[in-house]
This record gives C-alpha cells, sequence and structure tokens, in this order.
C-alpha cells in the first residue's frame, strides 16, 4: 500500500516517489513496517529447501541432513532475524511449522524435540 507524502521529497531536484516495498541488503522492507513480504520469501525458501532434503533424506545420514538443515534453513532464518522476526507471533507460525516439519523430516520422527528456534 503506497501511502501520500504529505509533502514531496526531492534528491537533486527529481522527485522520489514512495514504494509499497523495497529490498535492502537482501532484506524486503515495506511500507508498513510489517514484514509479511519478506516472511513470505522466507516461507518460500523453507518450503522448497524442505522439499529437496526430502527427496534425499532417503539416501543420506542424520548428520548429512542436520548440515543441510543448517546450511539450507537455519541460515535463512538467523539472517537479519533481529530486524524482522520481531513482528507479531502470528506472523511468524508459518515459519516455526516449516521449520519443525524440516527437522521432522531430518530425523525421521513425528515429533521434533531439539533445534526449534521460539522466536
Amino acid at each position: 500500500m503506497t501511502k501520500i507524502l504529505p509533502f514531496p521529497i526531492f534528491f537533486d531536484d527529481i522527485k522520489i516517489n514512495p514504494t509499497p516495498t523495497t529490498k535492502f541488503l537482501g532484506v524486503e522492507i515495506d511500507s508498513d513496517l510489517s514484514w509479511k513480504s519478506h516472511i513470505k520469501k522466507i516461507e518460500n525458501k523453507i518450503s522448497s529447501a524442505i522439499g529437496v532434503i526430502s527427496k534425499i533424506r532417503y539416501k543420506i545420514c542424520w548428520k548429512t541432513s542436520l548440515c543441510l538443515y543448517d546450511t539450507m534453513i537455519v541460515s535463512q532464518l538467523n539472517y537479519c532475524n533481529i530486524i524482522w522476526a520481531s513482528t507479531y507471533k502470528t506472523s511468524l507460525a508459518k515459519i516455526h511449522m516449516l521449520q519443525k516439519r524440516a527437522l521432522r523430516i531430518c530425523s525421521r520422527s513425528s515429533v521434533s524435540k531439539s533445534r526449534v528456534f521460539d522466536f
């Protein structure tokens, strides 16, 4: 949602138009600072990683699957999380669910008891 500014902003006599989202150092910042677009991007990346891990899990050992989890999922969760993870818990619920699913796949169990980040 683009908000109307009370006054125009110019830089070198060029008018700067507001945008609904922008990407800065890999973090998508929206105009409301709700982080919804960034969180959706992380959800998609984690879902993709879960697909990869689940397809090859039967061929690799537990330790290797945890290395893949750390590389493909934890890295997404840790990058700039001090900024975007301070949003509402309800916004982070799907990420939490995906993380638990990934750990269940890695451990080949129905319940995961460790390595779960509680935002």
